[in-house]
């Protein structure tokens, strides 16, 4: 059992945290809603802001649906102030209860506490199958003030990478409506370790959104273009080693989740439907997603999360369907437990489940790192994976399912929700350490992970 770079990387860093103590100051506690509960049933006298120096108040007004003149709910309010979190746009956010008049109606104040508005940084990627790759980017979680995000980096070592991000989930007509626009760029010349070929690939996705139900559902639509050259003959459709795709996307997203960026309860559910066509060919595939999860409060500091991902691929592979285009079962973001590089399962078709019990060490607050505000947490979590591939329905059985179990620390952080770092062991292959960003329900529907 060795320490892979990466693992001796995150060590490294960890041993050197004393050294950074005196540029961290810690915040205020994270915000409890139950403090206010004394307040319950008194009338609303006024709602005002305090702190927002860059974002709309109009925005922030959008999220608050308490409203003058009517009783407080406590609830409603603590509902208030996670939509205001899920802006983006804050360190910090909680609400304050005070006598206008004694006996008389109660002002409800938002206390903000804004993070960066736009940042140069150091750059860090790390994937199983590539190792490290260091660059340069920036980032802008509130571009103008309208929680607004733009994201912009180059990576080189173990990958060479170019992307670039914007997304816009608070966009409203003249009539109030709630509508969404993402956007993302990306250019990629790296080896494909597992399927044995190098790639240089370049991706453009927009996507539309509108929001119903009270802005908890929402239909998307968008456009895909994905161009992959090959060094290697076989690997693409085209005999000329280039592959030029397009595709049309529509789905269904049911988001109930209290808190976006550390969720203790709700769902978050997508039904995705993808028409692949080959621009100068007559390939073309359907891709179907279906991807639920549920995140549910078990205790106080503790909660349970069950996620499961379902991907159907239509036609066959290296006919229809891109080689490069397959899954592989095994490694951070699929089942833990396993070699990334070794993966024992592969196919055009994957069904993966999780199960993850985690132990809250810190909850989300406001950390002032140097001249930087921003929202960190820290949680400790047990899992347990089960995966599949096929291409076939013979393929489908019990016997070629995969498993592991472990247990992991995950820093919750702006910009890349989560850092992680498991332990994790599989039968097939003992025990594995794994270092990986974003959670994992986000990061096993991407195509590299």
């Amino acid at each position: 059992m060795l320490l892979r770079p990466g693992v001796t990387c995150a060590l490294v860093l960890l041993a050197a945290a004393p050294a950074w103590a005196g540029l961290i100051r810690r915040g205020r506690p994270a915000f409890d809603v139950a403090t206010l509960a004394a307040w319950e049933g008194r009338t609303v006298g006024a709602i005002e802001l305090q702190g927002h120096k860059v974002t709309r108040e109009e925005l922030i007004r959008r999220q608050i649906h308490i409203a003058v003149g009517q009783p407080l709910v406590v609830a409603e309010l603590g509902q208030d102030v996670a939509r205001v979190v899920n802006l983006g746009g804050f360190a910090d956010a909680r609400a304050e209860v005070a006598e206008m008049d004694p006996g008389g109606p109660v002002r409800v104040t938002f206390v903000l506490s804004e993070t960066y508005s736009i940042l140069p940084v150091p750059a860090l990627l790390y994937t199983e199958e590539n190792g490290f790759s260091l660059g340069a980017g920036v980032s802008a979680p509130n571009l103008s003030g309208k929680a607004r995000k733009l994201g912009g980096k180059a990576f080189f070592g173990g990958t060479r990478q170019y992307w670039i991000t914007f997304d816009a989930p608070w966009l409203y007509t003249s009539k109030g409506r709630h509508q969404s626009f993402n956007a993302f760029l990306a250019k990629r010349d790296r080896q494909d370790e597992v399927r044995g070929f190098h790639e240089d690939s370049y991706e453009a996705r927009p996507t539309f959104g509108r929001y119903f139900r009270g802005d908890r559902a929402q239909a998307t639509v968008g456009l895909t273009y994905f161009g992959m050259r090959s060094d290697t003959p076989g690997i693409t459709l085209d005999p000329d080693d280039r592959d030029d795709l397009l595709g049309a996307t529509a789905a269904l997203v049911w988001d109930s989740r209290d808190d976006w960026g550390a969720p203790r309860r709700g769902w978050r559910n997508e039904l995705e439907l993808t028409r692949y066509s080959q621009i100068e060919g007559p390939a073309s595939f359907w891709r179907l997603n279906l991807d639920a999860r549920r995140w549910v409060s078990t205790a106080p500091r503790q909660k349970l999360l069950l996620s499961g991902l379902l991907t159907l691929q239509s036609g066959t592979l290296g006919t229809d369907l891109p080689v490069y285009l397959d899954y592989s079962i095994g490694g951070a973001n699929t089942v833990r437990g396993y070699e990334p590089t070794d993966r024992p399962l592969r196919g055009k078709n994957q069904l993966i489940g999780t199960a993850e019990y985690s132990l809250v060490l810190m909850q989300p607050r406001q950390w002032d790192i140097w001249f930087l505000s921003m929202r960190i947490g820290l949680e400790a979590a047990a899992f347990g994976d089960l995966g599949v591939a096929w291409s076939d329905s013979s393929e489908l059985t019990v016997a070629r399912t995969r498993g592991g179990a472990g247990v992991g620390l995950r820093l919750l952080v702006p910009g890349t929700e989560m850092v992680r770092f498991d332990v994790a062991w599989s039968e097939q292959q003992g025990f594995q350490f794994h270092l990986a960003t974003g959670s994992k329900p986000s990061t096993q529907r991407q195509r590299l992970r």
